[in-house]
């Protein structure tokens, strides 16, 4: 579960990327975030736990990695948008 939760964090950085418009996504990008995700879930792959904590941890682990991918971005957006001195 959480194996194939942590692969979807390169889409969310590509994603993020898009939406502030720092990146293009090509072609060559999605097929590479689709092989990084599928290895993910592969990897994940008949793990089981309970489903309490499962769900928790898996609310964390999403807001951690889009929370993760902004502040990425903000420092990206900044940083390609100062004149340097």
């Amino acid at each position: 579960g959480r194996t194939m939760i942590s692969a979807t964090s390169v889409l969310f950085m590509m994603t993020t990327a898009r939406i502030w418009g720092l990146e293009r996504l090509g072609c060559l990008r999605l097929i590479a975030a689709t092989f990084l995700i599928l290895g993910g879930a592969l990897q994940g792959y008949g793990q089981q736990s309970s489903q309490g904590s499962f769900t928790a941890g898996i609310i964390m682990q999403v807001t951690s990695m889009f929370l993760s991918s902004q502040r990425w971005a903000l420092a990206q957006f900044i940083l390609q948008r100062s004149h340097p001195d």
